[in-house]
């Protein structure tokens, strides 16, 4: 009689660096192996996805084919844990060409957007700040380090906040020099900007005690008075910003940028305590079209 396990039959669909991190994960040691038969479908004969590519050799060179250039933000984590381990087990011989996945792979950190402004198009730069490790050298994504918390990140919206809130409130200061029309505004603009400098400590506070309680598990899984007091001063905000400053977004296409990324920041952070996902999974929230809360 055999008493060999029988394997549970896994299928994947599509050949995408997705299914081939799935794939891989799922058949990384011999105990997975004698797990799980895996079988992965592809339409074609070319694994990858919209990474992949290939090189075909005109007039002596080897020019890339396919989809050309492509760019894997830095949060496909377990996507560049299956490239670094290929790497590592493929330990190329010194002077092979792309040897090292530090060699295939160059961090760009600017990315450009095109915006619509008073009839004109406008080259928008977003240049992200590299995520470096403790001796200042640029990190790369794949090794499980552990990852900023969600309360990392809020904590880091609401402090650009408050340097954006101080931004815009230059440039108001700039333009309100002969322009009567935007006085009344940058006056409410200025006296909001120092409350919200005054007030950002005890917002950071109370944010830092909510995420103590929820780490210890002594949160209650109905929204606490902490959890309260943050999502109503988010929302009195983001509706005093819009009734006030939408009459001067557009007397400078950089007061209308600072403009957009602060509604943008608070309307994510009303978001995500509006449904609580302290608590509930991204599921909750995944039907929904980004501008509902807009």
């Amino acid at each position: 009689m055999n008493s060999k396990p029988k394997k549970k039959k896994v299928v994947i669909l599509g050949g995408g660096i997705g299914a081939m991190t799935a794939a891989f994960e799922l058949t990384n040691s011999e105990e997975l192996r004698a797990k799980y038969d895996v079988t992965v479908y592809q339409l074609g004969w070319r694994l990858g996805g919209k990474g992949a590519s290939g090189r075909k050799r005109v007039d002596g060179a080897e020019r890339i084919e396919e989809h050309g250039l492509h760019i894997l933000m830095g949060c496909y984590e377990n996507a560049f844990h299956l490239l670094r381990q290929c790497y590592e087990e493929l330990d190329r011989p010194h002077g092979t060409p792309l040897r090292t996945i530090k060699k295939a792979f160059k961090p760009q950190n600017q990315v450009v957007a095109e915006q619509y402004f008073k009839e004109e198009w406008h080259q928008w730069q977003f240049d992200f700040p590299e995520d470096k490790d403790w001796l200042g050298r640029v990190k790369y994504p794949g090794k499980r380090d552990k990852l900023p918390g969600f309360f990392t990140y809020i904590k880091r919206i609401l402090q650009w906040l408050a340097s954006a809130f101080a931004d815009a409130d230059h440039q108001l200061k700039e333009l309100a020099t002969g322009l009567a029309a935007i006085d009344q505004s940058h006056s409410w603009w200025h006296d909001l900007h120092q409350e919200i400098q005054d007030h950002m400590h005890a917002y950071l506070e109370e944010l830092e005690d909510l995420a103590v309680d929820i780490e210890r598990g002594t949160a209650a899984v109905e929204p606490s008075e902490k959890h309260n007091y943050i999502y109503r001063k988010l929302i009195e905000l983001r509706d005093e910003k819009r009734k006030k400053l939408s009459s001067s977004i557009d007397l400078s296409l950089d007061l209308f940028r600072l403009w957009i990324g602060i509604d943008l920041s608070l309307t994510y952070l009303i978001g995500i305590f509006k449904y609580n996902l302290f608590f509930n999974t991204y599921d909750t929230i995944n039907g929904f079209d980004f501008r509902v809360d807009a």
